[in-house]
């Protein structure tokens, strides 16, 4: 099976975006998405992302029911908010839960939530200011953690 999928809360974000998800085993599926935005909800913000993952499926098959996961984020961004600027990256590791509701034989509301930790290095510096001048030198690293939710309308290709 080959599912591809759009996650509405992204979407409302202004952050277009498309995953696919693959059956590799009878309970199990990777999937791979990604999304960029450019101007969020009209402020200087950019952000790209790339997110893979991995789900076990209870049921006994993909894309039916409950599933658990674990899934990993890549991100570049630069946000320009107030005075400040947000120029850096950071890689995201988590484990979700989800539940698939079928609507149809092809089409399918996915509900899924969970936690990630990030790891982040980024560099601050006030607009106005040649930050380039530095090279790739961040200025700010560390660890977070952040809630994880989606929304996602999804189609069985095959």
């Amino acid at each position: 099976m080959i599912v591809i999928k759009s996650d509405i809360l992204q979407d409302a974000a202004t952050m277009p975006n498309v995953h696919l998800d693959f059956v590799v085993g009878e309970k199990h599926s990777i999937g791979f998405g990604g999304g960029y935005c450019h101007k969020m909800w009209g402020n200087d913000i950019s952000i790209a992302t790339f997110t893979p993952n991995f789900r076990y499926w209870f049921n006994g098959r993909p894309f039916t029911r409950q599933f658990i996961g674990i899934s990993t984020q890549f991100s570049k961004y630069n946000i320009a908010w107030n005075k400040k600027v947000y120029d850096g990256k950071s890689l995201a590791v988590g484990v979700l839960l989800g539940h698939v509701f079928n609507l149809s034989k092809r089409w399918n509301i996915e509900l899924e939530g969970g936690i990630n930790t990030a790891l982040f290095a980024r560099k601050e510096y006030y607009k106005g200011d040649s930050y380039d001048d530095f090279g790739d030198i961040y200025n700010n690293r560390g660890i977070t953690a952040f809630p994880h939710l989606s929304l996602s309308v999804s189609y069985i290709i095959k």
